[in-house]
Order: structure tokens, then C-alpha cells, then sequence
């Protein structure tokens, strides 16, 4: 958007079209962010309602490190997987 800015020969009306559909871009993609962070957020609600004990474990030390190694190995997995594929 900055080179576009500063582009002389790209006309105003260009420039005021292509900042729109950046623009749109961005609006879009905060919306889906919004969105997953309130899935999850959900999620770990409703969770919580059926075990006390699942919200102090996901928010402790041990946890982190726990969903982190969980997500690690799942990582490496699912990409061995889909290199397979």
C-alpha cells in the first residue's frame, strides 16, 4: 500500500480503487480472526462449564507447555501426511 502511495505516474481514481479492495481485504480478514477468537473462546467457555479443572490446566505453566508439545507433534505430522499426499 506504501509503494502504491507513492507511485507518481498511478492516477488518483487508481489508487482511491485499489486502497478500496485493500481495504475490504482487511475488513474481511479482521472479521474471520474475530470470528475463530470467538470460537475458541466459546469453546473453552463451554468446556469450562463441564470441568473446572480443564480451565486451571489449559492456563497453567504445565499446560502451556503441554498444548504447545501437543501442537508441535501435531504439526509435524500433518505435514508429513499431506507431503505423502
Amino acid at each position: 500500500m506504501i509503494n502504491l502511495l507513492k507511485m507518481k505516474k498511478a492516477s488518483d481514481f487508481r489508487k482511491e480503487k485499489i486502497l478500496l479492495s485493500y481495504s475490504k481485504l482487511l475488513f474481511i480478514s479482521s472479521i474471520k480472526i474475530l470470528g475463530i477468537l470467538l470460537i475458541i473462546i466459546g469453546l473453552i467457555y463451554v468446556l469450562t462449564l463441564f470441568s473446572n479443572s480443564f480451565f486451571h490446566a489449559i492456563f497453567s505453566l504445565v499446560g502451556i507447555a503441554q498444548l504447545s508439545i501437543i501442537f508441535i507433534i501435531y504439526h509435524f505430522i500433518r505435514k508429513k501426511i499431506y507431503a505423502k499426499l
